[in-house]
Formats: C-alpha cells, structure tokens, sequence
C-alpha cells in the first residue's frame, strides 16, 4: 500500500505573477474539522501562494470575519452568497440539505460572473463540498477550473449491506442507486468535464470521474492538519507481556457506515482483555449499546457520546491504538488526528483511508460481514500479542502525517493550479 500519497510530486512550477483565484468553499469555517476546515485551511493557505477570493455562504460571514479581524490574511478575500431566505426552510434542522446545497451551486454562477467581471480571475477552484456527483457554479462561468479533491465515489459491497439493519441497509441501496443515476445528470456532467483538472481523493472517485468523462484526473486527498497538532516524538507503549490492556479508540458519528458494529462484534471475537472507547452521537447508538450488552462487554466498550475537541485529544494521546471500521470514507480528519499523536490505526480498506494510514497502521480487506469482522479481530490480537510492533508502527504515524500538513497540501494544489493554466 503506498506510504503516503496515491500521486507521486509533480515538478514545482512558480508562476511569474500572483494568480487571481476563485476558490468555492461552500462549507468553509475557521476552527472546525471536516469540509468547514477543508476550505478554511486550505483558502488561507492558499493566500500564501496567490491573490484568493473565496465565495462561501452567507451564514459563514460572521465568524470568518471575526477571525479575520484578530488574525488578518494577506490576499485572502470573501464573497458571500446564499439562496433567498424564503428557499432556506429545505435545509432547517439539516433536512434536504443536498438539495439546497444543489440549487446553491447553480444559482451562485450569477455571483461568479459578477465577480470576475470585476475581479479578472486567472483560474477557479471547486473545494467544498467535496462531492462527485453535485454541480459547481464555477462550470457556468467562463474561466478555467480546477475540481477537487473530490470523494463521494465509494459505495458499500452487497456483502456488508445485510449487517447494518433496515434503515441502513435501506440508505446504502438508495445511495448506490442515487451515485449511479448522477451519471446522466446533465449539470453534473458539465461540472466534470467542463473542468481543467479534477483530483478524485479515492480510486473509486477517480473511475467515477472517467466515467463522466473527465480527461484529465491526478489523484490526491482532501483532508489535512494543522502543523501545530504534530507530536514530535513517539508515545509510550507498553512492552509485550506487561499486564496492562490494550487501549482502542473509535471517533465519528454513529451512523450505520462507520462500522462501528462491526468493531464490537471483532473486540466480542478477539477475546483480549481491552479497553475501548466509542466517541461520537447519532442515530446508532441505541442499536450499539444493545449489541454491547448482548455480547456481555459492558466492562470493555464504552459509549461516551459528544464530547469537545480538547477532550478528543486527550483521549487520542491516551490510547494505544486508533479502530477506524468506516465502510467507506475518503478521508476522515480521525486518522490524521491519531497519526499526529503517534498513534498506530486499524482501518478497513475504504476510500483514502489506506493512502491516509501508509505503513503506521494495519489495514483489512474490505469483504463480506463475517470475514471483515475476523480480519479485524485479528488485527487487534496481533497488536496486543506484538507491542513491538505496535511501537514501530507509531513512529511511522508521527513521519506519514507530515504528508498532510496543510501548508504541504497547498504548494500540491498550487501545482496543480499550474497545469490548469497549461492545459
């Protein structure tokens, strides 16, 4: 499996001037993790490269600026945009957000043209949502684009569909089928191969956007971290045959395709003495304290909910080993979280995850219900009987996750605003 990134380096190019960017960040907010951070992050530093322009909702307008005034950015500015308050109730309490996500990328193309009438941008950026199948704005407007990274391409095998009850088994079918029909939308068919370059943050993605007809498409993940969250030196582990238990920690939302079902039944089938912590709320819950009780680990598995980013932390560098089951995923903020720390991760082989994980963690094939739930019982054993091990695969946490450093990131995605311009 690669050690760090799918795409090797592409040669530096520095341009002669300072490029005038349009970057579309519909989630975009400073001190939050996910797609927010993703087009938080990656604007500002952005900025340290070229003249960016960030077009991003309204509702972010608030606490960017007030960010802003305490920690101002050179070349970073904001355009505001949202739909008329009366289209706003599609997305109240989070329902029909996609929807509304939809009709925001179509309707800011007005915003776009305005903009770069004024401005004259070089290039454009399509960042957040960093969804394969959704339009982007920047396809109506008449200047070059680059697309990505982008995920969404990734969808749960047949086999694993019957272990996550009816809702969820229900919701991965629709969502296979939804991935599909996207194929012959004709706005999301423009989006792809109107594009300049398109970056896929998963080999599925990357054969969706094929499929569309991108041609053009070089491999690279979304997520990254802030330099100052890297640990520079390794954690303590215990050396096999002390009598202490192995340490597991899972972070996300309970929902059915983070696996976290999957992670009990493997901590039921290892047998070892073990303390695991599930961080996290959603829907799920009830079904997984359930299952925990059902197999009699009320002493081993805890279920602790929501807790705050600072906590997160603290419970990351406490642990021994980060459990990330997610059954498809492109790349969780998690694991570079636990990497930074020097903590080893047992992951299925999912989405971006494996290119995320390198050679700092262990991880199973993705097969049918009963064959994953063995290989990942295995793993833990493995890591339990083997602190050597467990050891070494830490420190090469602590040297896969500089990969990821935000700053990297975005001399990558200056490089790849060069060849937009070449094409």
């Amino acid at each position: 499996m690669p050690a760090n990134n799918p795409q090797p380096p592409t040669p530096n190019r520095t341009p002669s001037r300072r490029l005038k960017v349009l970057i579309s960040a519909y989630a975009c907010e400073p001190g939050k993790g996910s797609e927010p951070g993703v087009g938080w992050n990656l604007s500002k530093e952005m900025a340290d490269h070229h003249d960016v322009w960030v077009l991003t909702r309204s509702n972010n307008r608030k606490v960017i600026e007030a960010e802003l005034e305490t920690h101002p950015v050179d070349g970073l500015h904001f355009i505001f945009y949202d739909l008329p308050m009366w289209a706003c109730w599609w997305k109240k309490g989070g329902r029909g957000v996609q929807l509304y996500y939809y009709l925001w990328q179509l309707c800011s193309a007005k915003t776009i043209r305005i903009a770069n009438k004024s401005v004259g941008f070089d290039l454009g950026h399509h960042l957040t949502f960093g969804k394969c199948n959704s339009p982007s704005g920047l396809a109506l407007a008449s200047i070059p684009y680059y697309l990505g990274p982008i995920g969404g391409g990734d969808v749960c095998p047949w086999g694993l569909i019957s272990s996550m009850g009816l809702l969820g088994g229900s919701i991965e079918i629709i969502r296979k089928l939804y991935l599909w029909i996207s194929q012959f939308d004709p706005m999301v068919l423009k989006t792809i191969r109107r594009c300049n370059l398109a970056s896929g943050s998963t080999p599925a993605t990357e054969q969706f956007l094929n499929r569309c007809g991108c041609s053009n498409t070089a491999q690279y993940l979304q997520m990254g971290i802030s330099e100052d969250r890297l640990l520079r030196h390794p954690k303590t582990i215990p050396a096999t045959g002390e009598n202490k238990k192995l340490s597991l920690l899972s972070i996300g939302r309970l929902v059915h395709w983070k696996g976290f079902h999957l992670a009990i039944q493997a901590i039921a089938k290892s047998g070892i003495e073990c303390e695991y912590v599930i961080l996290g709320e959603g829907p799920e819950r009830a079904r997984l304290e359930r299952m925990v009780k059902k197999l009699g680990l009320q002493n081993k598995i805890k279920l602790l909910g929501q807790v705050s980013f600072h906590q997160i932390n603290d419970y990351v560098v406490a642990s021994d080993l980060l459990l990330h089951p997610a059954i498809h995923d492109q790349a969780p903020t998690c694991v570079l979280e636990a990497l930074a720390t020097g903590t080893p991760v047992v992951a299925v082989a999912s989405g971006g995850v494996p290119f995320q994980v390198g050679d700092a963690g262990i991880i199973v094939p993705l097969v049918s219900n009963k064959s994953l739930v063995s290989a990942l019982g295995n793993a833990i054993v493995q890591l339990d009987q083997d602190r050597e091990l467990l050891r070494e695969l830490g420190g090469n946490a602590l040297k896969q996750v500089e990969h990821y450093v935000w700053s990297r990131k975005a001399d990558r995605i200056a490089d790849f605003y060069m060849k937009v311009l070449e094409d």
